[in-house]
């Protein structure tokens, strides 16, 4: 059995943001970002072989013709994120923090087709999902030419809490994030950044044809190198 599955979106919004001096090495911030509007184009194709002990073999998809293949459109919105920063520094050090507001039940898919699904489906966010205040806190510290950072986040899930209690096959996706990097200024004109960031985040894994489920803990980790180079 073999699954193939290809996404490409495109998608637009703006985002808007103040800031301002508070004295005292603060500074505090707003930001506003309007829904993302997606367009999503999917490709998919599905194989299922089967082998008998008697040497034949039944085939569904791969062939030459459309069978197993498919194609769907479709848009999705996102909500509004409203959010609020805070800001201090001091003799090289500095240390920020924000956090942001989204509701989820407002999430929105729609297509040309299949309207009765997506209605439902629209239905199921409402009733299941709930609004969420993602967290981020930074640190950093420069001496001399040198800077080094840490931080860390936290994106709750935005299931309802109540709806995952009465699911047997349901798991708290919260993600947290944890990151570290440093840079270098070589000159007024060039400097070097290195940085990592891990994900981590439990999932709960279906697989097809049984009826068991398997628990997992996701780790995703990214490592950046960037090169700012002032003319």
């Amino acid at each position: 059995y073999g699954e193939r599955f290809q996404s490409e979106l495109l998608g637009a919004n703006l985002r808007m943001g103040v800031s301002a001096d508070a004295g005292a090495g603060l500074r505090v911030g707003l930001t506003l970002e309007t829904p993302t509007f997606y367009r999503v184009d999917e490709d998919f194709d599905t194989i299922i072989t089967t082998d008998f002990d008697n040497g034949a073999t039944l085939s569904y998809g791969g062939q030459s013709d459309d069978i197993g293949r498919g194609t769907f459109e479709y848009d999705i919105t996102t909500p509004w994120r409203f959010g609020a920063g805070l800001g201090y520094s001091n003799s090289g050090f500095n240390i920020m923090g924000d956090v942001e507001f989204i509701d989820w039940s407002q999430l929105d898919m729609a297509a040309a087709t299949d309207q009765d699904f997506f209605d439902d489906l629209n239905r199921s966010i409402r009733d299941n999902f709930q609004p969420v205040i993602n967290t981020r806190v930074g640190l950093e510290y420069q001496f001399e030419d040198f800077r080094v950072r840490g931080g860390v986040a936290f994106y709750p899930d935005p299931i309802d809490a109540g709806i995952r209690s009465d699911e047997a096959t349901s798991v708290d996706r919260a993600r947290t994030y944890i990151s570290a990097g440093f840079g270098y200024r070589f000159s007024n004109k060039l400097e070097v950044d290195f940085g990592w960031m891990q994900e981590r985040q439990d999932d709960l894994y279906l697989p097809d044809f049984v009826d068991y489920s398997v628990q997992e803990t996701v780790r995703r980790d990214q490592f950046l190198v960037g090169l700012n180079i002032l003319l």
